[in-house]
């Protein structure tokens, strides 16, 4: 599965959940300026308790793995978990909203760009991308 099908999966299953979410990492800053070659894509997200068994569920056995334990615990204590998919071995690094002042602006000044035809998506803005690198 190429890094853009198993976005493009996990930006659906965000958004009927209804979770907020945004593209960070080399993908976000990619979207912005000059892309280049990364081996995994990062999201920030935030979720609460309830949303860990439905989300681990939307990627099953034997095409993705996800460890239940590693999300809730991510939950619980602002960490991150990730989701690979088997057959290719990309992966998505799942990252908790910040709960600060700071990190609730970021959710807040995010951008929707089409990534790629047909492709909408949230990204972080460029300066918190910028200022996300430099912490």
């Amino acid at each position: 599965m190429q890094q853009r099908v198993l976005l493009s999966r996990a930006i659906e299953v965000l958004e009927e959940m209804g979770i907020s979410y945004m593209i960070v990492g080399s993908y976000g800053s990619g979207a912005w300026g000059e892309p280049r070659f990364t081996q995994g894509i990062d999201m920030v997200v935030s979720l609460t308790s309830d949303d860990a068994e439905p989300l681990a569920k939307a990627f099953p056995l034997p095409d993705y793995y996800v460890s239940i334990e590693a999300l809730k615990e991510a939950i619980a204590c602002g960490g991150q978990f990730n989701v690979i998919h088997q057959g290719s071995g990309n992966k998505i690094d799942f990252m908790m909203a910040r709960r600060d002042p700071w990190g609730r602006m970021q959710l807040a000044r995010r951008k929707t760009i089409e990534l790629a035809p047909g492709m909408k998506v949230c990204v972080a803005s460029p300066e918190d991308i910028i200022l996300g690198k430099m912490e």
